[in-house]
């Protein structure tokens, strides 16, 4: 039943343009079912040699000597027993076996259609087989890249022909059509970049034959006539519609092979040149409103731009704008040493793994790099991770035309004035407020549920905050957890209980109809803002109709954030609602309430939340009836953490609630001396 639901409002989300879209695709399933895909696609050109147009020059003698041991250590772990145990998206490390089973669920041990017809596998409606997001990383081949770099950087040709090796296993064991890993766009998109860098790699150690070359060309040939023919266009135009035109124009570019060629690098040029500049807002953001998905659509990005560098093919002056602007947004998001807030919905995949974790810090040195700017980050500088980027997405800064000052930042009618100040940062149309204390940064979501109609990646945090000490992460977004598989998870951390914001009878602000599918959504509206010598912001949502929820939040930069939450009738004789719940998410560490204040300790900070009027304070640690106190700070990993939920009863309307949150460095003898840094009878005199 709950299938035919899905069906059901996922078919009422499409325009009737759409609707006629995927039935002409239908048709093309059954042709394609059973006719096989078109011959032209394998008619191959000659010679191979110069069909095969990408290159990577060769890495600089000090990158080669200051990587050498991080990939010498790669290199011999394909050469090694444990060739084929990978650890995926957080899972622990599994061995997939020799020759490599590419259908193994890693949780579950349990094997995915293999030889089955790709398009009648329904791996949205299962919870037997596990998560398909697994069995998808394991094709998309995490470690074929960093083990071609450490071929490369080490001139190891044995390494070089695992990757090879990898690739034609892959191929054979999955035929067009058939099996799990024919049954997204995006997935073949991914491959088509990591096969094209990863060839590129070891292109000059010549450990690969006509004939491998071929049947690779050929693989690439039929998945960008797959992404090609099922785009996602219309109500899913989202990072998948991005990745779709990514691999069609490397597709084109790179794999000059067949006579579809040249038509896949023009369209998916075109496509992309339209569609990175819509789904990168002007104020750096992404309009799904998730950092993952904005480093996803930015990777893509990369991807493309190098291969137009390779090619002598232009680019658009929106992607410098884009690329500087999101440079200057995740700069100001992120705090000194901790990760990105969890904004959205995040998996941790990347489109290009390279070996090396490039941190939160180093995308805007990447970025900026991107245009031209990197005055700032001098070459030797620059942290590993990010020289290694700048080989591999050919980033040479000699070669870079400098963008100027106006490409750095949003065109001025792209947003409203007075947005920013030194201290405070309000991004629009993203909505995300940004405002920064002496050692702490608070980032508020007053923006739109997502990226509509499907909303496929948004949370219901309409109104949520995350804040961050340097260093460590103090009120969090939980995170995501998992996709596919356990519908229980899924929904409870996209839900509003699982958000630091204002729950109304227990209901959530929009309306789950799928696990990446929603409903009514929460309308989100900005109301006021100034960001002077003292910031305070409004923002106001309709989620709880016939109720509306404000919240303002204030602050004079001293590390100390008031927070005023509102909620009233938008229309007469509206019902008073039974319960009125303020959730406030913790990262790991020691929480205790007390005489309507809670504490909060971490290892670097302490703080103190104190709200009136008073209400009922629970305090929640991995709890699961209900759910609540959890996080996960990687995709298919999650922990207790401490949450506190202040419940009001019954409460008077229009209702109010004051909360000021309070945040100090701990002191270093703290839980020696016992002495608590907070008065918070003083604290509360202070701000009345």
């Amino acid at each position: 039943m709950k299938r035919f639901t899905w069906y059901y409002h996922r078919l009422r989300a499409m325009p009737p343009a759409e609707i006629v879209y995927r039935a002409r695709q239908k048709v093309d399933v059954w042709l394609l079912s059973l006719f096989g895909p078109p011959r032209k696609l394998f008619q191959i050109r000659q010679p191979l040699e110069s069909a095969f147009s990408f290159r990577i020059k060769a890495p600089s003698p000090r990158l080669v000597e200051e990587a050498a041991e991080e990939f010498a250590r790669i290199a011999q772990l394909a050469k090694g027993q444990k060739r084929n145990a990978f650890a995926l998206l957080g899972l622990p490390e599994r061995d997939f076996g020799t020759p490599i089973n590419w259908f193994t669920d890693p949780v579950t041990g349990k094997t995915w259609p293999a030889t089955e017809n790709a398009f009648s596998i329904d791996f949205r409606h299962q919870e037997n087989l596990g998560e398909v997001k697994y069995v998808w990383e394991l094709g998309r081949m995490p470690w074929l890249v960093p083990r071609a770099i450490a071929a490369r950087l080490l001139t190891d040709r044995e390494v070089a022909r695992t990757v090879i090796e990898d690739i034609i296993s892959f191929v054979k064991a999955n035929p067009p059509y058939h099996g799990v890993h024919w049954t997204s766009g995006l997935e073949q998109a991914v491959r088509i970049v990591n096969w094209t860098w990863a060839l590129a790699l070891i292109e000059p150690l010549r450990v690969f034959t006509d004939a491998e070359l071929q049947c690779v060309a050929q693989y690439v040939a039929v998945a960008a006539d797959f992404c090609h023919r099922f785009r996602s266009l219309y109500s899913s135009s989202n990072n998948h519609l991005l990745g779709e035109a990514v691999g069609m124009e490397i597709a084109g570019r790179c794999w000059r092979f067949s006579r579809t060629a040249h038509k896949f690098g023009d369209l998916g040029g075109r496509m992309m040149d339209g569609e990175f500049p819509r789904q990168v807002t002007p104020d750096g953001a992404c309009v799904e409103l998730s950092v993952a998905y904005l480093l996803e659509d930015l990777e893509w990005s990369f991807c493309a731009a190098a291969v137009r560098r390779h090619a002598n093919v232009g680019l658009p002056s929106t992607w410098l704008q884009r690329w500087g602007a999101s440079a200057h947004f995740l700069e100001m998001i992120q705090n000194e040493g901790c990760p990105f807030p969890a904004l959205g919905d995040s998996d941790d995949a990347r489109i290009l793994p390279l070996g090396l974790e490039i941190k939160a810090s180093h995308w805007p040195q990447i970025l900026r790099c991107f245009c031209g700017n990197s005055a700032n980050y001098h070459y030797a500088e620059q942290p590993l991770a990010v020289r290694l980027a700048r080989w591999i997405w050919s980033i040479d800064t000699g070669d870079q035309v400098a963008s100027k000052v106006a490409m750095m930042s949003p065109p001025k009618d792209s947003v409203p004035q007075e947005t920013s100040s030194s201290h405070a940062e309000l991004f629009q149309p993203s909505g995300i407020l940004v405002l920064k204390g002496k050692e702490t940064k608070l980032v508020a979501d007053f923006g739109p549920h997502g990226y509509g109609p499907l909303y496929a990646h948004a949370h219901a945090d309409a109104l949520s905050i995350t804040i961050d000490g340097a260093g460590e992460q103090i009120l969090i977004d939980p995170g995501t957890y998992c996709y596919h598989g356990q519908r229980v998870w899924r929904n409870w951390f996209r839900s509003t209980r699982a958000h630091n914001t204002l729950e109304v009878d227990e209901r959530d602000q929009s309306e789950m109809r799928g696990p990446f599918l929603w409903g009514r959504v929460a309308k989100t509206r900005l109301e006021c803002w100034t960001l002077g010598g003292r910031a305070e912001c409004a923002a106001s949502h309709d989620g709880y109709t016939p109720w509306r929820h404000r919240r303002t939040i204030s602050t004079d930069f001293e590390d100390k954030y008031v927070v005023w939450d509102e909620v009233f009738a938008e229309m007469p004789l509206a019902i008073r609602p039974n319960k009125i719940t303020l959730w406030w998410h913790f990262a790991p560490g020691e929480l205790s309430v007390k005489d309507g204040h809670a504490t909060w300790q971490g290892k670097l900070f302490e703080c103190l939340l104190e709200w009136e009027p008073c209400g009922e304070a629970i305090t929640y640690l991995g709890e699961q009836a209900p759910l609540q106190g959890w996080m996960s700070p990687k995709f298919s990993v999650r922990v207790a953490a401490p949450a506190l939920g202040v419940h009001f009863q019954r409460p008077a309307m229009p209702f109010f609630c004051r909360t000021v949150i309070a945040i100090r460095r701990c002191a270093p003898d703290r839980k020696a001396s016992g002495v608590t840094l907070f008065d918070p009878s003083e604290l509360g005199r202070q701000d009345k």
